[in-house]
């Protein structure tokens, strides 16, 4: 033992000789944002994350505003809804950050629906303009039909494949969308016609123009072709926006050739631009809220004070094509399973 005065722990050693010595605990340099239970971090983040997104981050709006008021006294949203899991990113636990990543994404599905209202609308919109939509519609749907009556069989001397000539199978066309479109008006305002009834309806409406425009008493060849001329329509439908993206497809010269590439082509595009449209939408929205509120999101998302706010368009424009191309990126990843 060296002379001098014992220090704190040699003179327990003395007192207590059988004492077990406690190695030294060290605290991490980030407290974790946990409740000490996975599931509970789990739930926790994935509530508040999917409560701030689908509220298009209005929550982390008001709760940035608070602590730079209140500091580490305001009382935020995410204390509320995520309770012992809340707080910044790199303090939350494995499973808090799974959470937010699951509610996060969940809460993106109110913008998924409103974007893809606006780009439906958007879709239709430009399409109405000089009638482009139903003559490329018309210019689409004469060849399949013409190629649809070449397939039905020639009955009591009764050849479809010679009696469907362009002219014919264009007044065809252009009476069963004129039905389509009355029909549709109808069904609007009685929201109680199913769609069998209509669907119905407009076979028996379609199999009488043909039966006069092409002269043809068989029921079974005025049914086989009925049926062809409304699945055509209904599949090249100008007041649907995803077809008329799928119709824009068709035209591109590599997929011309095949009707499910360009089908596949058109679901992606149709897609992509809802992603894009919600992309915009986040960025135009994160702009007001930094133009109002001073406070903007952080590489992890989370929203900050910014101090006064300056508007630099070389920046917003940066933001918004990131943001929205991400969008469309991300969207368009779905686009397989919906072309089927």
């Amino acid at each position: 033992m060296a002379n001098g005065p014992l220090s704190s722990e040699e003179l327990l050693d003395i007192l207590d000789p059988g004492r077990i010595r406690e190695r030294p605990q060290f605290l991490p340099d980030v407290m974790r944002g946990t409740t000490g239970n996975s599931l509970i971090d789990f739930l926790g983040q994935a509530l508040w994350s999917f409560s701030n997104e689908s509220l298009v981050g209005s929550l982390g709006v008001s709760d940035a505003i608070s602590e730079s008021i209140k500091g580490d006294a305001a009382s935020t949203w995410e204390e509320m809804l995520a309770g012992g899991a809340a707080g910044d990113w790199e303090e939350l636990s494995s499973s808090s950050k799974a959470g937010a990543m699951v509610g996060g994404a969940l809460g993106q599905i109110p913008s998924f629906f409103l974007g893809g209202l606006i780009t439906k609308t958007a879709i239709k919109g430009v399409g109405a303009v000089g009638g482009r939509a139903i003559n490329m519609a018309v210019k689409k749907s004469v060849p399949e039909l013409i190629q649809a009556g070449k397939k039905l069989p020639i009955k009591k001397g009764v050849d479809v494949a010679k009696t469907l000539t362009d002219d014919a199978a264009r007044t065809i066309v252009d009476d069963a969308f004129d039905l389509a479109s009355r029909a549709g008006d109808i069904a609007k305002l009685d929201g109680k016609i199913s769609q069998e009834i209509y669907e119905e309806s407009m076979n028996q409406a379609v199999k009488a123009n043909i039966r006069q425009t092409l002269e043809i008493v068989d029921e079974e060849l005025l049914e086989g072709l009925s049926r062809e001329t409304v699945r055509i329509i209904t599949k090249n439908n100008p007041q649907n926006a995803e077809a008329i993206m799928k119709m824009l497809a068709s035209k591109v010269p590599l997929f011309r050739g095949s009707e499910k590439a360009s089908m596949l082509l058109g679901a992606a595009g149709y897609d992509a631009a809802i992603g894009f449209t919600m992309g915009t939408m986040r960025a135009g929205i994160a702009e007001i809220q930094a133009a109002t509120w001073n406070v903007r999101r952080n590489e992890f998302g989370e929203y900050e004070d910014i101090g006064l706010y300056d508007f630099d368009l070389g920046k917003f424009a940066s933001h918004w094509i990131h943001d929205a191309l991400t969008e469309a990126l991300c969207i368009c990843s779905f686009w397989c399973s919906k072309a089927y």
